[in-house]
């Protein structure tokens, strides 16, 4: 998929931030964390989505946070971040079926949270940086 315009990047970073507010939500009763990773994990996505079509880089339909970090232009600064995130892409099927994943705590949310939101944060960044340039 390759759209090249800065507006549609924009447009990705949008839902990013949607998903990383309800990934920040406070767990309401009977919920899961697990739960709140699946959109931890989809602002990922999208937050790589939005770097990838401002760099003009076409990508696949998927949810493999591996896949996509592999595809982003170098940014050795960001390296390891990037690295990290990837451990969010497990959350992005399995939490769809009871039982075929180990519940998550408090401190693992917090700690998957802050990854999450540092990849937003960094793609923001990067294409609020850059927008004048162009």
């Amino acid at each position: 998929m390759l759209h090249n315009d800065l507006a549609h990047a924009r447009l990705w970073l949008e839902f990013a931030l949607a998903d990383l507010s309800i990934a920040r939500v406070e767990l309401p009763v009977g919920g899961k964390y697990e739960l709140l990773l699946f959109h931890a994990q989809q602002a990922v996505e999208k937050s790589l989505k939005a770097i990838l079509t401002y760099n003009e880089i076409e990508f696949p339909y998927t949810h493999n946070l591996q896949r996509l970090v592999e595809l982003v232009p170098d940014s050795p600064d960001q390296h390891e971040l990037l690295l990290a995130s990837t451990v969010l892409t497990e959350y992005s099927v399995i939490t769809r079926y009871p039982g075929e994943f180990e519940p998550v705590d408090f401190a693992r949310y917090q700690r998957l949270l802050k990854i999450a939101e540092q990849v937003y944060t960094w793609a923001l960044t990067v294409i609020q940086d850059n927008e004048c340039l162009r």
